[in-house]
């Protein structure tokens, strides 16, 4: 479900009622299931560990400030991975951490500056498996991209036909004058 909000969760002893809204349309739907997996976001572990002593910066929600090179507000310390408040992924991590040693020893790197985290890959992990890349179809025309769609489902792929998953799709978008890849969205069972 896409432009909804949870406004009530109920337990009961034989389910769990969701109370769901459409931000889109002001409907409200109540979901019965056997269980709710909520996920909430990540928040910073930073508190109580000589942040503030050390001279280092943390936004108003706790997460260190850093800048392309993954430098902190003090130029020896370095932070990377889920406490920078950039994308929560252990592959984005391991990128920041490669930027940070490059630096740290000296030599060329490639900075990730704020546009190239969103062509970072981000996947949920849920079945259907989710996956994504780049800008959704939404925010390239909110930039005022022109941009050109394609969706292919995934059943012709013999991943599918194999396990016999005869739903999904993998959706592209492109800029029409530099025809460069803008986002990806495939969703699916087993999504790589």
């Amino acid at each position: 479900m896409t432009s909804t909000r949870t406004e009530k969760v109920e337990i009961t002893d034989e389910d769990v009622k969701v109370t769901v809204k459409n931000m889109k349309t002001d409907a409200v739907e109540t979901l019965t299931a056997d269980k709710v997996l909520m996920s909430i976001g990540v928040q910073p572990n930073t508190e109580q560990v000589g942040l503030e002593a050390a001279g280092v910066n943390v936004d108003k929600r706790g997460f260190i400030e850093v800048n392309d090179v993954m430098r902190t507000s003090v130029s020896n310390i370095y932070a990377i991975g889920d406490c920078t408040g950039k994308l929560a992924l252990a592959h984005v991590a391991s990128a920041m951490a490669l930027v940070a040693a490059e630096t740290i020893a000296g030599v060329e790197t490639l900075p990730i500056s704020a546009d190239r985290y969103v062509f970072m890959p981000r996947a949920t992990y849920c079945d259907p498996q989710v996956a994504s890349l780049g800008y959704t179809e939404a925010q390239a025309r909110e930039k005022g991209l022109e941009i050109k769609v394609g969706k292919a489902p995934f059943m012709p792929n013999g991943e599918s036909a194999g396990f016999e998953r005869k739903g999904g799709f993998r959706q592209d978008y492109c800029g029409c004058e530099i025809w460069r890849n803008l986002g990806c969205s495939p969703g699916r069972s087993r999504c790589h």
